[in-house]
């Protein structure tokens, strides 16, 4: 027989790490008022949300690891935005950025939700943090749902 899992119910005693960028702080700033708001709503208590800052997005997963062995949390949002400049500079920022944080992911086993946006222009950024998508909200929501579906696996 088959066994089938999914993530489902709210954020009741589910306790969530954010660590955030500053770099580009009008769109990460807009993402975590959007995680934070989500996160409320789907029932996760304030006292259970910590919060980090960095620089930008290369020191978030040195800090998702550091937030995660200090503090007992059930999954992280690393939250970040990188915007394409005139150098190469954003293919490597985001390349390993992303690198780092799915080796945390894969060697502490829990979810690290990836909400670093990486965009080509300014616009696109903000379309996707506040006019079409809210990005924000799909993160936590996210985050809620693989806790639920780590602890019924």
């Amino acid at each position: 027989m088959n066994r089938f899992y999914r993530g489902v119910g709210d954020g009741f005693g589910v306790k969530v790490g954010i660590i955030a960028a500053r770099f580009n702080e009008p769109c990460t700033y807009a993402l975590l008022a959007d995680v934070q708001k989500e996160l409320i709503a789907q029932k996760v208590q304030k006292d259970d949300i910590t919060i980090g800052f960095v620089p930008g997005a290369l020191e978030i997963p040195q800090a998702s690891l550091k937030i995660m062995r200090n503090h007992e949390l059930d999954a992280i949002i690393a939250l970040g935005c990188v915007i394409k400049g005139e150098t190469a500079h954003f293919e490597y920022v985001s390349k390993e950025s992303m690198r780092g944080i799915m080796d945390i992911t894969l060697g502490l086993e829990m979810p690290i939700i990836n909400g670093i946006l990486t965009c080509y222009t300014v616009d696109q950024a903000l379309d996707r943090v506040y006019r079409k998508e809210h990005k924000g909200t799909a993160f936590a929501r996210a985050a809620i749902e693989m806790v639920n579906l780590y602890r019924m696996m």
